[in-house]
């Protein structure tokens, strides 16, 4: 074998590694788009669910019950729905007391 074609051999094998590392290269960023891929789609999907939820949400009928006021978490406290605060310990936290 002469020297040209030692060369060419050569050549041919540096072709076949910058070839190798250029595959490698490609399949991880595959591997990583499908994964960013797979990612945007659960969030699609939750993103979906959570769309028909609210739509479910707002379309049960509203209750008929009425306010008649609010008892305060803190102290037991009863008061009108007109108040925004407790009058006794001055808390905001209520629950509603319907009829």
């Amino acid at each position: 074998m002469n020297a040209q074609e030692l060369q060419s051999l050569r050549n041919l094998g540096n072709e076949c590694e910058e070839a190798a590392d250029e595959i490698e290269r490609l399949r991880a960023q595959q591997a990583m788009l499908m994964a960013a891929h797979e990612f945007v789609k659960q969030e699609r999907d939750a993103l979906r669910d959570a769309q028909r939820q609210a739509v479910r949400l707002l379309d049960k009928p509203q209750s008929s019950k009425q306010v008649t006021g609010y008892e305060c978490i803190h102290c037991g406290a009863a008061y009108r729905p007109t108040d925004e605060q407790c009058p006794r310990c001055k808390a905001y936290e209520a629950r509603r007391v319907t009829k």
